[in-house]
């Protein structure tokens, strides 16, 4: 149930620009960020600003690949968590947005 939670709302996730790519097994999620949807080219160091960022606001997450964001949420992660954890990573995208994609 919780599973399917979490990548439901990390699905909304997809709106933003950056997202290119959203995928997952289990409780295993990759975020691919994009510098453009079209073209999928990689966002290497925008990825690794959003880890930090989101690192310093509370989630735990890491680089996957060439520019995707690896997230692994503990197996009784509840409801209220998955709503925080997502509004802490959009905002971590988000403020790094506003920083551009280099």
């Amino acid at each position: 149930e919780h599973e399917n939670a979490f990548l439901q709302e990390l699905q909304t996730l997809s709106d933003l620009p950056i997202v290119g790519d959203i995928r997952g097994a289990g409780y295993f999620y990759g975020v691919e960020l994009v510098k453009d949807k079209e073209t999928k080219e990689y966002a290497k160091k925008f990825r690794d600003r959003v880890v930090w960022n989101a690192f310093e606001r509370g989630i735990v997450s890491f680089g996957c690949g060439e520019s995707t964001l690896r997230i692994s949420p503990p197996l009784n992660i509840s409801r209220d968590l998955i709503d925080e954890s997502l509004t802490i990573l959009e905002a971590a995208i988000s403020d790094e947005e506003k920083e551009g994609l280099d």
